[in-house]
């Protein structure tokens, strides 16, 4: 399952507003 580089930085975006 390779997901595009648009995709990848989206979850991290989610994943560092949810930690903030």
């Amino acid at each position: 399952m390779e997901l595009p580089f648009s995709a990848l930085c989206w979850e991290v975006a989610h994943t560092l507003r949810s930690g903030m």
